[in-house]
């Protein structure tokens, strides 16, 4: 890891003692979120996976449909790529849940994106069975997960062309990219 993502780790373990101090715990889930795409970005999915757990539970506690429906996502995306499939799948269906309740496309496009990280796990164990046919469906349903994020919205009187696509208008959207 390099420097300057050890730096951010470090600012980030210190704004969570800024904000547990003061009381902002909705504060406090999102600079946990951020740790999370740190470790998850250092391959780190068991730390990673704690981060988001106490996000989530943030969110729970203060009743924040959006962030619990992001947060659910994510932990299941980090099962998924810790091979627990079964229960990312579980917490994929309560996380589509949420944020079909909540109302919020962006929400809603950024669970599915995450939820791809269960196809591309279907995909490595059929792979690793020896099941290519599969394996290439399941790839091919994470990649289609991803056009909506990259394509234009409905014109508007600022963006007669489209409104730029979710991956240009949503920080979120672009780390599941990446």
């Amino acid at each position: 890891v390099d420097l300057f993502a050890r730096l951010r780790y470090a600012v980030g373990h210190q704004a969570l003692v800024v904000l547990d101090e003061a009381g902002e715990l909705r504060f406090t889930g999102e600079a946990m979120m951020y740790l999370t795409y740190l470790d998850w970005e250092a391959r780190k999915l068991d730390s990673a996976a704690r981060h988001i757990s106490g996000a989530l539970a943030i969110s729970r506690e203060v009743g924040d449909m959006i962030y619990e429906a992001r947060y659910q996502a994510i932990l299941s995306a980090l099962d998924a790529c810790r091979d627990r499939r079964d229960e990312a799948a579980r917490g994929f269906e309560r996380a589509e849940a949420l944020a079909s309740e909540a109302g919020s496309s962006l929400v809603e496009l950024t669970v599915s994106l995450l939820h791809g990280q269960l196809e591309v796990a279907h995909a490595r164990d059929a792979t690793g069975r020896g099941d290519q046919a599969l394996a290439s469906e399941e790839e091919a349903k994470a990649r289609a997960r991803i056009i909506p994020a990259e394509e234009k919205g409905p014109p508007d009187e600022a963006h007669p062309e489209g409104t730029p696509p979710a991956c240009e208008r949503c920080d979120e959207v672009r780390f599941v990219l990446k």
